[in-house]
C-alpha cells in the first residue's frame, strides 16, 4: 500500500521540477519564487538553496556522473550549478521564450532544451563546464599534496 512519507513545504509558490539524487539521500527541487532547493530526505530537511534565474525554475536535474544540477527557467536561460560548491558554473543563453525543460544527456557531454520559442536546443557542455569541473578537482587535488608536502616537512 502506498502512503505519504513526508511533505517539504519552504518554497514560496508553486513547486514545477523535482528530482532524486541516484545516489545521495537528495532531491533537488525549483519554482515560481525562482529558488533551487536541495532537500535531503532522510534529514527531512531543505540543505541549502541555489538562487540565481530571474524567474520561474521550470526544471531541476541531478547530473548522473558530476555534481552538477540542472535548472530551465521562464527567464529564458538553462544554468548548470555545482551542488557540491554551491555554485553556478554556466549559463545557456539563446532562447528567446521560457525554456519549459531541459536535461543531461545520460551518457554524452549534451543538454537537450525545449522553450516556447517553439526550438529544441541541443548545447554541447565539454567545454566549459567540463574544463570548471576539472580545474576544480586539479585544485583540491592540489591542496591535498601540499597538506601531504606540509605533513611530511614538520
Amino acid at each position: 500500500m502506498c502512503a505519504l512519507l513526508d511533505k517539504f513545504d519552504e518554497h514560496d509558490g508553486p513547486v514545477r521540477g523535482i528530482c532524486f539524487h541516484n545516489q545521495q539521500p537528495l532531491f533537488v527541487s525549483g519554482g515560481d519564487d525562482y529558488k533551487i532547493k536541495v532537500w535531503n530526505y532522510k534529514q527531512r530537511r531543505c540543505i541549502f538553496t541555489l538562487l540565481g534565474h530571474l524567474d520561474y525554475i521550470r526544471t531541476t536535474m541531478f547530473h548522473q556522473e558530476y555534481p552538477w544540477i540542472l535548472s530551465a527557467s521562464d527567464d529564458q536561460t538553462i544554468r548548470i550549478w555545482n551542488w557540491q560548491s554551491r555554485t553556478c558554473i554556466c549559463v545557456l543563453t539563446g532562447h528567446n521564450h521560457y525554456v519549459m525543460c531541459a536535461q543531461f544527456h545520460p551518457t554524452e557531454d549534451i543538454i537537450v532544451s525545449a522553450s516556447l520559442d517553439q526550438t529544441v536546443r541541443v548545447w554541447d557542455i565539454s567545454g566549459s563546464c567540463r574544463n570548471y569541473f576539472s580545474y576544480t578537482l586539479l585544485k583540491v587535488l592540489d591542496l591535498i599534496k601540499i597538506k601531504i608536502d606540509l605533513k611530511n616537512f614538520s
